[in-house]
């Protein structure tokens, strides 16, 4: 992954602005594998919203860069039973994530 910033324009997901995404140069090891640094900062309303840091590690020999996750559709079903949305389904393809919309209340064991 090149070291870098690029920047998206909304309106995206939730009300989100602007989505600007930075490969750091900063890496890490995680299980015995460097990984790169990526932050992703959101705004919404004018006003930074989230901040995340996410770790992605490119295959050497491919060239591929390893970001998702692949989750069981029954888990996805099950967590959007429940009020949850998951934002595999969104433009940003955020597989790793579920967001809960739903009514706390409503929810039962």
């Amino acid at each position: 992954m090149a070291i870098g910033v690029a920047l998206i324009p909304g309106p995206l997901r939730n009300g989100i602005d602007t989505l600007t995404i930075t490969v750091l140069k900063e890496t890490r090891t995680v299980d015995g594998v460097q990984v790169r640094v990526l932050e992703e900062r959101e705004t919404k309303d004018g006003e930074l919203a989230e901040v995340s840091r996410n770790f992605f590690a490119t295959d050497k020999n491919t060239g591929d860069v390893y970001k998702r996750t692949t989750l069981p559709k029954a888990w996805i079903k099950a967590f959007e039973r429940f009020g949850f949305d998951w934002l595999g389904h969104d433009m940003l393809e955020d597989t790793m994530h579920f967001e809960f919309l739903g009514d706390p209340e409503k929810i039962t064991r």
